[in-house]
């Protein structure tokens, strides 16, 4: 069974919970596992499921791994897989056993069909079920959740869209209208100006006029005196 052991100091405990998986199996010595591990060659990447049984447990924390033991033609074959990797997606526990050694450094002494041969659990089968039922149904609890924030961000980055949309459309129907009025101003303005400068000229027109008419009078006299 894994324990959290806690740190002496604060910053290493974050440190350490953000490197470890939410949710982990209960695994104990003796029992037998598949272990599914990523393996990357190139831009691929496949799973390798190994399956054996567990002879070793250690570390703790982020630290926490467990050696996996199985014969292939004859020969024993151990591998050791960190239980928070990110390589080591899912591990699932196939059987339980009955043991009372923290370590079974012995099977590496057995050959042939006892190899692996441990004392199955009494009722494991049925715990083993109700453990994976209760991780599936927490799985597809955390897809939910995550589905729902999921949701409840999009609603809420198009609700300040459709604000911000909003306050875009105001603010240009406003300087519209400032320009307009604006507009309507200097247009009056211009109007104003114009009718001054009419007004000026014609004072100026009539002076003109009388002007040549005064000359043409005093032409029209000196032409008489000639004759």
């Amino acid at each position: 069974m894994w324990r959290y052991v806690m740190s002496a100091h604060p910053i290493i405990d974050e440190l350490e919970k953000a490197q470890m998986k939410d949710e982990v199996p209960q695994l104990s010595i003796g029992d037998i596992v598949r272990v599914s591990k990523s393996i990357v060659e190139g831009k691929k990447t496949r799973i390798q499921r190994f399956e054996g049984t567990i002879i070793k447990m250690r570390g703790a924390n982020s630290n926490a791994s467990f050696t996996v033991r199985k014969v292939i033609d004859g020969i024993g074959v151990e591998k050791t897989f960190l239980l928070h990797s990110p390589l080591v997606p899912e591990v699932v526990t196939v059987k339980r056993s009955k043991v009372r050694r923290a370590k079974l450094y012995y099977l590496r002494e057995r050959l042939g069909a006892k190899a692996n041969r441990l004392k199955a659990r009494q009722e494991s089968q049925a715990q083993i079920e109700a453990e994976a039922q209760a991780r599936l149904e927490a799985k597809q609890k955390k897809q939910e959740e995550a589905r729902l924030a999921e949701e409840a961000k999009q609603a809420e980055a198009a609700k300040k869209a459709e604000e911000a949309k909003q306050a875009e459309a105001a603010k240009k129907a406003e300087e519209t209208a400032k320009t307009d009025g604006d507009n309507a101003d200097k247009v009056a303005e211009k109007a104003t100006t114009t009718k001054e400068e009419v007004a000026k000229e014609e004072p100026k027109k009539d002076s003109e006029t009388a002007e040549k008419k005064d000359t043409a009078k005093e032409t029209s006299k000196d032409k008489d005196e000639t004759k």
